[in-house]
């Protein structure tokens, strides 16, 4: 039996794949018509809290304003050619089933990029445009996060990560009865030093490594949606998920 996490994945994949074609064969259009080809973006003002909300059902990041911005080849030939590169990467990525960090993303054109920079902000405007989390273009971050503990991550390819195995799109497992969020890597560090599983019983511990990352957030949403069954009581019971924190903002 066809495993459906894999089916809607797929059939997403397949979706997002006609939504770049479909971009694509629009300007392919325009420039067999003379007409100048222009690619439509979201606003390129800076992601700061006042421009910019998290939609926690989507896992999506969304302009409040919704200004969109047109990026022509005459005016701005450079502009347009990343968005273009950066598509088609994606689409590469996406038709091949495969992952790629933006730092990878970077390394392909590093001429045309320029920069880091250039190539973060042309992927979460996309991201906004197509209104879907950045995973959904098959681009991920560099690895920031850390976790251990009473989990066990189910991947597309089937593959298994048992977080309790601490030595050196996405389903999880466990019987851990809360979740600890550290904000400091030395504190989760000395934590798993002090044998900690064995001394609470099954937990899941996570840091971010100070300011967390989309993945470790993502990790933590799905761990605050999870409902287990609790025999005792007959019904569905969230994760308790504490946080261990120095109360200093910056």
């Amino acid at each position: 039996m066809e495993d459906i996490h894999e089916s809607e994945s797929y059939c997403f994949r397949d979706w997002m794949i006609q939504k770049i074609e479909s971009m694509v064969e629009k300007l392919l259009s325009n420039i067999s018509n003379g007409t100048p080809p222009i690619l439509q973006t979201v606003s390129n003002v800076k992601r700061r809290e006042c421009h910019t909300e998290y939609d926690i059902q989507s896992g999506t990041l969304r302009r409040k304003n919704n200004n969109f911005k047109d990026v022509s080849f005459l005016k701005n030939p450079r502009g347009f050619a990343i968005i273009i590169r950066i598509l088609d990467i994606c689409h590469e990525l996406l038709i091949q089933d495969v992952t790629a960090t933006k730092r990878d993303i970077y390394y392909k054109d590093v001429r045309l990029f320029g920069n880091q920079h250039t190539v973060d902000a042309a992927i979460d405007e996309l991201a906004c445009l197509f209104r879907v989390p950045r995973a959904c273009l098959n681009v991920t971050a560099s690895a920031k996060g850390l976790v251990a503990g009473a989990l066990k991550i189910i991947q597309k390819d089937k593959t298994i990560l048992d977080c309790l195995s601490i030595n050196n799109q996405t389903r999880v497992e466990t019987n851990a009865e809360f979740v600890l969020i550290v904000e400091k890597e030395a504190t989760f560090q000395y934590l798993l030093s002090s044998r900690i599983f064995e001394k609470l019983g099954p937990c899941i511990i996570i840091t971010g490594k100070g300011y967390p990352d989309v993945a470790t957030r993502q990790l933590v949403k799905i761990l605050g949606d999870l409902r287990r069954n609790n025999d005792q009581i007959n019904s569905f019971k969230t994760i308790p998920i504490l946080g261990f924190f120095d109360n200093d903002p910056y």
